[in-house]
């Protein structure tokens, strides 16, 4: 028997309340959640749809995967 989990989609659906309960309930460093927090609740982001970058949006939930380094 196989299993096959999609990890990837995950990142898509994290509640950020959640994240940031579950980083307090572990007990990391208040400094580090705000820290986390702030760059989830002020990054902006665009997708590209047909090859073309849409225009900023500011995402609600879900992490940012990978590098944003241009290639």
């Amino acid at each position: 028997m196989a299993v096959k989990v999609d990890l990837e989609k995950a990142y898509d659906m994290i509640d950020w309340q959640f994240l940031e309960d579950t980083l307090c309930f572990f007990d990391f460093p208040s400094s580090w959640v705000q820290l986390i927090m702030f760059y989830l609740h002020n990054s902006r982001t665009a997708v590209l749809i047909n090859g073309e970058p849409t225009e900023y949006f500011a995402p609600t939930r879900g992490l940012r995967q990978g590098t944003n380094t241009p290639k």
